[in-house]
């Protein structure tokens, strides 16, 4: 049938995560952009904290458990991507994660990752002020998700903070050391730049290591972050900044100037674009074949 293709087996995260070379996941924080990364051929996306945040029109330290599952439901429901969900610092205390592992995961989350901010997430954090939480604390979150886990193909992965607030790498492995012996599967370090993959690599060799950025350029290509050693990369924030971006020219030009700037010969690609989206070709099929 005409249009996106029929969903069979959706993927596993954690299968994309042992497969060969650096998986990437694209940030997508509402059902419209996760389609076309789906049509460009993304198996897996990547619904990140901050982005789901911008898609309801605040910051990421407000965003909510029902929001979250509902953002993942929603995406779930409309693509055949695997989706790995930011859970952040878990909503609150061991029995609010447990609540918030239950509902992301039955909203279709392949994938989940703790961190080790602490909670209520400081807004300080989005000007460069991190802080940590107690690694006791940390070690009973993944304690509590191990328990509340109900799939054991959902694959429970650790974010630390660490060398943002305290710029060792041997602080870096001490957490990662620790939340692997209390059932992370895998391990995402804030601001690892390749060239220090090595040193996490080669004191966690048994723990898959994640990338996460694309905020600060340089940007790292698929393959540099393969040949530093990592396993998956995310890119939650690219996909809502050119969204802003884009809808801020757009319509700021028009402020300006009356008019709305579009290069005329790309509208009916356009329209073609948004009906193949909207799986209007199916739609169309069925129409016709009802007839």
């Amino acid at each position: 049938m005409a249009g996106r293709p029929e969903l069979t087996t959706r993927p596993s995260i954690r299968a994309l995560l042992s497969a060969p070379g650096c998986t990437v996941l694209p940030g997508a924080a509402e059902v419209l952009s996760a389609r076309i990364m789906e049509e460009q051929g993304f198996e897996a996306v990547y619904a990140g904290g901050n982005a789901i945040g911008l898609a309801h029109g605040k910051a990421q330290p407000f965003v909510s458990a029902v929001e979250t599952a509902d953002t993942i439901s929603r995406i779930v429901r409309a693509t055949g991507c695997a989706v790995l969900a930011d859970v952040g610092a878990g909503f609150g205390e061991g029995a609010h994660l447990d609540q918030a592992i239950r509902e992301i995961e039955a909203a279709g989350a392949g994938g989940i990752h703790i961190d080790d901010q602490p909670y209520p997430k400081p807004v300080g954090y989005h000007r460069g002020e991190g802080r940590l939480e107690t690694l006791d604390i940390v070690r009973s979150r993944f304690e509590v998700a191990c328990k509340a886990r109900r799939d054991s193909d959902t694959l429970l992965i650790a974010r630390t903070d660490a060398l943002r607030v305290t710029g060792d790498i041997d602080e870096v492995v001490t957490r990662g050391r620790a939340l692997q012996s209390a059932g992370a599967e895998a391990l995402i370090v804030l601001d690892l730049d390749p060239a220090q993959a090595g040193r996490v690599r080669e004191a966690l060799p048994d723990l898959p290591l994640i990338w996460i950025g694309g905020v600060k350029a340089p940007v790292p290509s698929q393959d540099d972050l393969h040949k530093a050693g990592f396993d998956m990369a995310l890119f939650p924030f690219l996909t809502v900044a050119a969204m802003a971006s884009a809808v801020t020219e757009l319509w700021g030009m028009f402020a300006e100037t009356g008019r709305v700037s579009v290069d005329e010969a790309k509208l009916p690609d356009m329209l073609k674009l948004a009906g193949r989206i909207s799986g209007l070709p199916r739609a169309f099929q069925i129409d016709e074949e009802a007839v």
